[in-house]
């Protein structure tokens, strides 16, 4: 798969670990362990109960984790391959791997913006979450300074 995946991926746990918030992001965690699932077939964690605070190390630890493993998919998996399951309502539904990390971004970006939004609302300048940021802290962007 392309390198514009991985660092869409890449870019996409950096901002997780850069802003945690209670609910949102619990949910933003799951949902990515829940993709990575589907794609893999591998062990889903279970996602969390409602309401439940696994605490900010439990979600920076499994973000980390999910992060290595969906650089894996992108690096080995083939984008076009249809991931086929069962629903909980007992349909039958498929999705080109791409697909799912297109969603996995994009549901990441969005819950996150919704949190930067609160946090504004609230008085409380959020973390700067660009692309721009990401790229100076991995080292891809050098001869600038943050």
């Amino acid at each position: 798969m392309s390198l514009g995946f991985v660092s869409m991926l890449g870019h996409n746990a950096w901002a997780s670990a850069r802003l945690i918030d209670v609910s949102t992001l619990v949910h933003v965690i799951d949902a990515e362990e829940y993709y990575l699932f589907r794609i893999t077939g591998g062990r889903a964690h279970p996602p969390s109960e409602e309401g439940e605070w696994p605490g900010f190390d439990a979600l920076r630890e499994r973000n980390s984790a999910h992060g290595g493993r969906f650089e894996r998919v992108i690096v080995e998996d083939d984008p076009a391959r249809v991931v086929r399951w069962r629903t909980r309502d007992g349909d039958d539904a498929s999705m080109p791997v791409a697909l799912f990390l297109v969603q996995t971004v994009n549901h990441g970006n969005e819950h996150r913006s919704q949190i930067a939004t609160v946090l504004t609302r609230l008085g409380i300048e959020p973390p700067e979450l660009s692309g721009w940021l990401y790229a100076i802290e991995t080292g891809a962007l050098t001869g600038v300074t943050a």
